[in-house]
């Protein structure tokens, strides 16, 4: 793996072209296929272009996956959604609104005529990130395959070295900006908007109650409406 160092403080015009330069080199990398190391909120995450089977194989087997296993897609803003998803709902939108850029993950209806390997019958799993370094990079290659860089059943990692201990050798550039700044975060709340009604699936950084105040309607985990339960 070929580390590029992308610091997030320093301001110095040296270390500023540096960064820029290694989210070009990203951008690149993820367009063409390859896998990349970026950082999250919470963990250091592979990517690479959702539309890349070369890449989101690669992922799959990095990660001793299946080779059907559904990757969750990060995107640079609310109106990428439309490009990979159909029919989200006045709900989703009101959703994305509210709490994009940030921990929420919405499941969306797939477009059925997308070229890639996520399983067709499957929703897809949509956040928008806040790490302004994923961020830059999203800027510049549109929607990505984003997910934990740990193999399965193993600690998902919160520094680069870690991910070039375990597995370096299949990750093409990783980007590192220091330790990831929540370590000990919550994960992304999950809501399913895929059906006429949004529905709770894990409750995590953003709670119930949040998510009320924008869509009074979603139903819990148990499928209740979840305003008895909050």
């Amino acid at each position: 793996m070929l580390v590029l160092p992308c610091e997030l403080s320093a301001a110095d015009p040296t270390t500023v072209r540096r960064r820029a330069d290694a989210i070009a080199r990203a951008v690149t990398a993820c367009k063409r296929g390859d896998v990349i190391c970026l950082p999250t909120e919470s963990v250091y995450a592979l990517a690479t272009d959702i539309f890349q089977r070369r890449g989101t194989q690669a992922i799959r087997a990095a990660k001793g996956q299946q080779r059907t296993t559904p990757l969750p897609v990060m995107v640079p803003n609310a109106a990428t959604t439309n490009g990979i998803a159909r029919n989200a709902g006045i709900d989703a939108s009101r959703l994305m609104e509210a709490f994009w850029p940030g921990l929420l993950t919405l499941l969306l209806p797939a477009q059925p005529t997308l070229a890639w390997d996520n399983p067709g019958e499957a929703p897809v799993a949509v956040r928008m990130p806040v790490h302004p370094v994923t961020l830059e990079v999203l800027a510049g290659t549109g929607p990505l395959a984003v997910t934990a860089a740990n193999r399965v059943g193993m600690p998902a990692p919160v520094r680069l070295d870690e991910v070039q201990t375990a597995m370096g050798d299949e990750v093409f550039l990783g980007l590192d900006a220091g330790p990831v700044p929540d370590p000990d975060g919550l994960p992304s709340t999950v809501v399913d908007c895929s059906g006429a009604v949004p529905q709770l699936v894990r409750e995590g950084a953003i709670d119930t109650a949040a998510l009320l105040t924008v869509c009074p309607g979603l139903l819990s985990v148990d499928g209740r409406p979840a305003a008895e339960t909050a």
